[in-house]
């Protein structure tokens, strides 16, 4: 079921900032499931942005699930967004955790045996500062 348009408080200079502003009220509720957002140039008028600004906000809230572009109909909060957590979302035993984004320490190697086969030796710290060759090229060009 679509909702008319009720009162709204997205606000932003910026697409990330409107996106924000617009999660923020999804989260609070002062958007609903259903509730169609301002169409993209009533918004961008409102805010003094560029319509496309507004859209690239909109893009963004759409691949993160939060609303559906419905064609004419506007764009609408969805009816289900998905969970909002604070925190990666609890792990059973023997399941890995695709969540954090990190690799199991457990299976990387040894830093410290890394950091020994290194040859740290000083690089261009009293060496020499330029290659003959390329001196010689450059020489022979502005000859």
């Amino acid at each position: 079921m679509i909702s008319v348009m009720k009162q709204y408080s997205i606000n932003g200079s910026d697409a990330s900032a409107i996106e924000a502003s617009a999660e923020r009220a999804i989260v609070a509720g002062s958007l609903a499931p259903g509730d169609r957002l301002p169409t993209v140039r009533g918004l961008a008028a409102r805010l003094g942005v560029s319509p496309a600004t507004v859209a690239a906000a909109y893009r963004a809230l759409n691949r993160r699930g939060l609303v559906a572009a419905a064609g004419r109909a506007g764009t609408l909060v969805r009816p289900q967004p998905p969970l909002i957590t604070r925190s990666a979302p609890h792990v059973p035993a023997g399941v890995r955790n695709l969540a954090e984004g990190g690799p199991d320490p457990a299976l990387l190697p040894s830093i410290e045996e890394a950091i020994r086969r290194l040859r740290l030796e000083p690089r261009n710290y009293g060496g020499p500062y330029n290659r003959v060759d390329l001196l010689e090229f450059a020489a022979a060009a502005f000859r």
